[in-house]
């Protein structure tokens, strides 16, 4: 698994022990493959996290599209596309 890892924020996903903030790609969160990410997929992943999908829908279109999310990658990460990844 391929995902972003953030220098700030609190675990994502069961039995996680570090404090890092993870940021998965875009066919991670999309679960239905329509190129958008929804309140309900964001849930799914940042559970309790809710609130701030609002915030990822820079257009106010109600979605979250593929550019929107790497823009929200890119700002939680230190050095955007050089962030050093996680595999899994």
């Amino acid at each position: 698994r391929d995902e972003w890892v953030s220098s700030h924020g609190r675990a994502m996903g069961k039995g996680q022990k570090s404090g890092k903030m993870k940021y998965p790609r875009m066919d991670r969160v999309d679960t239905d493959n329509d190129g958008q990410i929804s309140a309900e997929e964001f849930e799914a992943v940042y559970p309790g996290m809710s609130e701030s999908y609002p915030m990822l829908d820079l257009n106010k279109d109600g979605m979250v599209d593929g550019e929107e999310w790497e823009e929200f990658r890119m700002m939680h990460t230190k050095t955007g596309r050089d962030c050093p990844r996680k595999t899994n």
